[in-house]
Formats: C-alpha cells, structure tokens, sequence
C-alpha cells in the first residue's frame, strides 16, 4: 500500500525509525500529613499530683531531658519517706550483721544468730532496692536520688522532663491542674520527616509498592511539590470505602509541611511499553 501526504500535511510530519517508548499515567489521591510515629513521644506525668510550674509553650524546641513542667504530690513525698527508712534500717542491718560475724568468730553466738541477722540484712537491701525503683519509676533521676541519700532532705516537687528531642505540638496543661499518669500532657514531635497517608482504590492498589517514589503535592503551598517513599501499604481494604491505606515518607527539612494538611499524592501508575 502507497500512502500519500498531502502537502499541507508534510511539515507535521516526522519520519524515522520506530522505538518503544514508556508511557505512566499518574493517579491522585487525596491525602493528609501526619506526624511520623516513629518520630513523636506523648509525655505525661509518672505520678498523680498538682501542676505548680511550666517551662514551655506550643512550638517550642526541646532536648531530650529538658524540663516540661513541675508537679508536687503527696505520693513522691511518702515514696521519699519510705527510700530513707530503707536506707536507714540498710545500715543498722549491715553493722549489726557485721557484730554478729565478729561474735561467731569469737565463738560467742551460734551460727543461727548469725543466719538470722543476715536474712534482716538482705530483706533490708530488698526493701530499699524496691524503694529507688518507685522514686525512678515516678521520674526521679540519679543525681536526685543521691542527694537525697546524701542530705535526707525531701524534694517536695518533681520535674516531668521531654523524652525526645523535637518540637511541642500539644500542650494539654496548665498550671494548678491535678494531672495522673494516664494523662496525655505534652506530645513532641520532630517534624524532619512527616507521614502523607492517603486511601488508594483497591483497582488500582496492585500498582502500588514499597519503596516506590511518589509526588505530594500540597495545595495550601501552592506549585510546590515533594519527593516522598511509600514506606506501608495497608494488607486490608477498607469495607466501606473499598480503598487501601497508603503511608508515605516525605522530608520536611523547612517544616512546611505540617500535621493535618491535606495533600494530594501522585502515584505513577504501572508503565506500558507500546510502538
């Protein structure tokens, strides 16, 4: 067969020879930015008690061990009580586990006596170790415990200090609250990298895959675009609205991204090769 170009037509032409080439098509779907889990702490109290101190506000940046607010409570003072009977009968324990080993050499006291003293000596170091792990496990740290030890002074607050390092995005608190340790108080995050999660049609959800690179697109910053990794896809549909959960990671260096916003992720949908 002879196939004739008009002229008018020639100059839109273009002859050569054919090749594959890979046509994508890409697939929106809405999204939303969340703080990435791995990278965010909720902070409470270790103990029931009254707010009398903040240290910090919303937006704040902190380091792990920083102070975040100070509590007083009744428990940390009996608790402290308790640490310095213990350590108190730990010492008359000790001397007097001591006499009686010098007694059993000079073959003045059975052996028994001797047993017996000793047995007062380990349940008193029990007693005293059991009371350092709740002053520990109400927040106390080790230079605290031995002044405490050192002075037999009582410390009549606490300070709830930051897990993590990164930034206040909830402060749940405020001053001459009675807080408990259920209590979510404070959450810090570090915002350098953040999650885009969006819900992807289970038609199309076969095309989709870790590690795969993606585009965010955020409309509230308007024409700029982001680099993310699909890092989870959901292993379940959703019933109701027959989609697959999609989480993606996206560096956020700026911090312009920010929890909440919602974003539109572009997923390059599986490449056809054609003529």
């Amino acid at each position: 067969n002879t196939i004739t170009v008009r002229p008018e037509l020639a100059n839109r032409l273009k002859i050569g020879q054919p090749s594959l080439v890979d046509l994508a098509d890409k697939i929106q779907v809405p999204s939303r930015v969340q703080v990435d889990e791995e990278r965010t702490a909720q902070i409470g109290s270790y103990i029931t008690g009254r707010i009398i101190n903040m240290f910090v506000i919303l937006g704040d940046y902190v380091k792990a061990g920083d102070r975040l607010a100070r509590i007083t409570s009744p428990d940390l003072t009996q608790s402290q009580l308790a640490y310095l009977r213990a350590a108190s009968r730990v010492v008359v324990t000790q001397k007097a586990a001591d006499r009686a080993r010098h007694l059993l050499a000079a073959d003045a006291i059975p052996v028994a006596e001797v047993e017996r003293r000793q047995s007062d000596l380990e349940i008193a170091q029990a007693e005293l170790s059991a009371a350092m792990d709740q002053l520990k496990l109400f927040g106390m740290g080790e230079g605290e415990l031995k002044e405490l030890t050192k002075k037999g002074k009582i410390l009549p607050w606490l300070d709830i200090k930051a897990t993590r390092e990164g930034y206040i995005i909830e402060r749940k608190v405020i001053v001459g609250q009675v807080v408990q340790p259920a209590d979510a108080l404070f959450q810090v995050a570090d915002l350098s990298h953040v999650w885009v999660v969006g819900d992807v049609p289970e038609q199309i959800a076969r095309d989709v895959r870790l590690e795969q690179h993606v585009e965010i697109n955020v409309p509230a910053l308007g024409n700029v675009n982001f680099d993310g990794v699909i890092i989870f896809v959901s292993d379940t549909v959703n019933r109701l609205t027959r989609t697959v959960m999609t989480r993606v990671m996206v560096e956020n260096p700026e911090r312009k991204l920010k929890p909440d916003m919602l974003a539109n992720m572009h997923i390059t949908d599986a490449q056809y090769q054609t003529l």
